[in-house]
Order: structure tokens, then sequence, then C-alpha cells
């Protein structure tokens, strides 16, 4: 599972490196031969020099990269964009933006080359990145709110344990209802059967009595 931090230099602090022995590390170069047999551009995006290097759109997973979340510019390229950003106080993945202001793209073009990274403003995407796990609010409450939070929790357990009982009481009665009925008619039976045999002797002893 992935793991979402405040700040990248948490995530550095965690993994007990600084960003510069990050990118000189295995997990990196590993990265880097993903994004090559990925199929992707090996080249620079703005001015087409084959040696390039990989630029982070977003520092949210560093450590667990997405191969849409890196963008293939050369070194003058990368140094522009980086200053371009720090003087006009750009989001980095506000990929777009940068583009349209600094290297003067088009719309057509942005809607062709960019279409696989994971931009921010890309036209047509509302959310482009992956999406995260929601950060779990923690409210600090007062005696008086606990007090109060308390109390409804109590009153709706009270009113489902209500409600299971009234449905035990139907169920409970439906079945005494149902037994009730073939003990009167299973009764009822055994009435008749004793009238008939009692009118049958009956009417055998007058008969007698004549002959």
């Amino acid at each position: 599972m992935e793991k979402h931090w405040k700040h990248w230099r948490d995530r550095l602090f965690e993994m007990g490196m600084t960003y510069k022995e990050y990118l000189s590390s295995s997990h990196w170069k590993s990265i880097k031969i993903k994004y090559l047999k990925s199929g992707r551009p090996r080249y620079c995006l703005v001015c087409g020099t084959i040696p390039y290097s990989l630029h982070h759109i977003t520092y949210h997973r560093l450590g667990q990269e997405h191969i849409g979340d890196l963008l293939p510019l050369c070194r003058d390229c990368h140094q522009k964009l980086h200053e371009y950003i720090k003087h006009n106080d750009i989001k980095l993945g506000k990929v777009c933006r940068i583009f349209r202001g600094l290297f003067g793209w088009s719309e057509s073009r942005i809607l062709e080359e960019l279409k696989i990274f994971n931009c921010d403003d890309y036209p047509g995407k509302k959310h482009s990145r992956r999406k995260t796990k929601k950060r779990i609010e923690v409210k600090i409450l007062t005696r008086k709110q606990r007090k109060r939070e308390r109390n409804k929790n109590k009153a709706k357990a009270s009113i489902v344990t209500v409600s299971k009982k009234n449905k035990l009481k139907n169920e409970t009665r439906t079945k005494l209802t149902k037994e009730k009925l073939d003990q009167i008619r299973s009764k009822e039976k055994e009435v008749i059967k004793y009238k008939v045999t009692s009118d049958v002797s009956k009417f055998r002893e007058r008969m007698k009595k004549k002959y």
C-alpha cells in the first residue's frame, strides 16, 4: 500500500538520506529502468535532445513513483523549469501552465504530448493523479461535547434495542396465533367426531327398544 507524507522531506528523513543520495541510490536506478521499458519518450520533450534527466511532477509519492509522475527533460530545460516555478510561485503539478508560459506550447501540443503524464491541470481531466487515501482528521473535543456524543450514542443504541424487541414480539405473536389456530381446529374436529359417534349410538339404542 502507498503511504503519503505531508512533505517529501519527511519521506527522505524516514529513508535516512538526502535528495542527492536518493538520486544515486539503487531504487532510483530501478525506476529509471522501468521508465526505459515503458516505451515513453527518451528525449527532452522541449528541445528534443537525447541526454535527459527525469523531472518529478509531484513529490507526494517519492520513493514510490509512478511512471506518469516523471517527465524527460534535458539539464538546461530542467533548470529553467525550476527557476520559473520559484520565480512565479507555481505548483509542480501544473505542468500545462508551466509549458505554456515558459516554453510557449500551444494547446494542441499540450493535448498530444502531455496526455501520458499525471499533470494536475491537463484539460479534460478533473483528477489526473491516481486516487490517494483520505487523511484522517482527529477532532479535539471538550468534556461537554464528549458527554453529548455519548448521550447521542446511547439514545441510538436504545432505539435499536427497542426495534429489535418489537420485531421479536411480533414474530412470537405470529407463531402463537398459528399454534392456537391449529389447536382450535384439532379440537373442533374431535368434537364433531364425538357428536357423530354419540348420535349413532343413541339411534341404535332406540331401534333396539322398538324391535
